[in-house]
């Protein structure tokens, strides 16, 4: 029986792993070849093909099997990198056009905020119930907003990520790269499985952005390269911004709920008040962090 619970889950993870990182490679180098197809017809490279001996074929194709993996392989290895980059962490040589794209980022909030501020105004001026429509519009407003952080990103994607990231420190004083690693250990396995699963979203959204990219280098075989490509990036990239809300709404819920785990076995003091946490979460950060100037607490004994 364990023996052949480990092959079906072998089998699983291989079909994933396939299905993940080998297809777009295939759709990579088999758009390629298509492009190619389309520039110098099938029956030159059939000609050709045939004309090469059994031992040469056979290479050939060992060589295409080969260049299909480690292809897949790079483009794995470089998801960080892409992530990176589409959230608005840019070349320093880049830093002129990052703050244009945050300055029209800043102005949007702006309008976005005004907006919700006057719609705040008239409700409460009416002492009546709310239209459907500024119900509606209410949410609109209280939405978008909600995943605008406080210091903004070049991109909607990096804002979303941000966003995420600062909500733990700025309401329980909680730094998320410095607690998160230590958090991560303590949250239950079903938790962990449904983060990881955005996680791989992400990274999927980001491989299969970086494979439209690259597909337009087909571009000087046949001209339905660029629309394809074109309109593959930016799939990829609406995919990876709704994959940035789900994974980002899962990271402070782990933080809205486990963070009390972190205290007790750290045996840091519970706080009684928001304001009392969010100085407690501060110190917490600090000690986690290794910096001076926290010697004086007391750790407590939870029993």
């Amino acid at each position: 029986m364990p023996t052949k619970f480990l092959e079906n889950l072998g089998s699983k993870l291989a079909e994933r792993w396939l299905s993940t990182i080998l297809t777009p490679a295939f759709i990579f180098w088999g758009g390629g070849l298509a492009a190619w197809i389309y520039r110098h017809g099938w029956l030159s490279l059939e000609t050709w093909f045939v004309k090469q001996s059994q031992i040469a074929q056979i290479a050939l194709l060992i060589i295409a099997l080969l260049s299909l993996l480690t292809s897949a392989l790079i483009v794995q290895y470089c998801e960080l990198a892409v992530l990176r980059i589409l959230e608005g962490y840019w070349f320093r040589w880049l830093r002129e056009l990052r703050y244009y794209f945050i300055t029209i980022q800043q102005k949007r909030k702006y309008k976005l905020d005004r907006q919700f501020q006057l719609l705040i105004a008239r409700i409460e001026d009416k002492k009546q119930p709310l239209t459907p429509e500024e119900i509606e519009e209410y949410a609109r407003l209280d939405g978008i907003l909600h995943y605008f952080p406080i210091h903004l990103m070049p991109t909607k994607f990096g804002n979303i990520l941000r966003a995420a990231e600062e909500r733990p420190k700025n309401q329980y004083g909680l730094d998320t790269f410095i607690c998160w690693p230590r958090l991560w250990l303590l949250l239950p396995d079903s938790v962990k499985t449904e983060l990881t699963e955005a996680r791989v979203t992400l990274n999927t959204g980001a491989r299969i952005w970086l494979w439209s990219l690259l597909f337009l280098v087909w571009t000087p075989l046949a001209w339905w390269v660029v629309p394809i490509g074109i309109i593959s990036a930016y799939l990829a990239y609406k995919w990876l911004v709704n994959a940035a809300i789900i994974y980002g709404d899962l990271l402070e819920s782990a933080f809205d709920i486990y963070r009390f785990e972190l205290y007790k076995v750290l045996r840091w003091s519970l706080p009684n008040s928001p304001e009392e946490e969010r100085q407690l979460g501060e110190q917490l950060t600090t000690y986690l962090w290794k910096r001076p100037g926290i010697d004086s607490i007391q750790f407590t004994d939870f029993k």
